[in-house]
């Protein structure tokens, strides 16, 4: 009598269905570990594999408009009614630089964001963001550091030698006697 080896266990990639050996580093799961105490309610206790392509897939989608997970710390779980995020730190490496590159800038913006700073302005030309403590009466002037770009904090005109020593009222009645010529 002949003895049957025992089936290795196969996860199954939740997305394309594709199934890989229990023990190959093809699968990463979204991270039930990142949940708030304080939401242990309506916590995820559940976490679902899925195989590089499909995390590449969403990686590649992520980068444009997509919901990242909450907190800017990677990308959402493709389950739906999931809110346990695919953690940044784990697929990094299986990204190509230019998509690492993309989706970490957004996640460097998304987490500017919730901040919630008051003083935050950017570059109207750049998306630079810089915090300002300075009131936009005293310095009127945003001065790119990262694009060199000079506007208005106030009427965001660009700042040039019209807007120098003039108020923002006095040119919005030179653009309006211009424009009525």
């Amino acid at each position: 009598m002949a003895l049957i080896p025992p089936q290795e266990p196969l996860i199954e990639c939740l997305v394309c269905s594709d199934k890989f050996k229990f023990d190959e580093e093809k699968i990463i799961y979204c991270n039930n570990a990142c949940d708030n105490v304080e939401n242990e309610s309506s916590s995820n206790t559940q976490i679902h594999p899925f195989c590089h392509d499909c995390i590449l897939g969403l990686a590649s989608a992520a980068v444009g408009e997509i919901p990242l997970a909450k907190g800017g710390i990677g990308l959402r779980c493709m389950m739906t009614g999931c809110d346990n995020p695919i953690l940044y730190s784990e697929i990094y490496k299986l990204l190509p630089s230019e998509i690492q590159n993309k989706l970490e800038e957004r996640m460097f913006e998304e987490s500017i964001g919730m901040a919630l700073l008051v003083n935050l302005e950017r570059c109207k030309n750049c998306n630079f963001a810089i915090e300002l403590e300075m009131d936009k009466k005293i310095n009127k002037v945003f001065d790119c550091i990262a694009c060199n770009a000079q506007f208005c904090r106030i009427c965001e005109r660009d700042w040039d030698d019209e807007h120098i020593g003039l108020s923002c009222e006095e040119m919005d009645k030179k653009d309006k006697k211009e424009r009525e010529m």
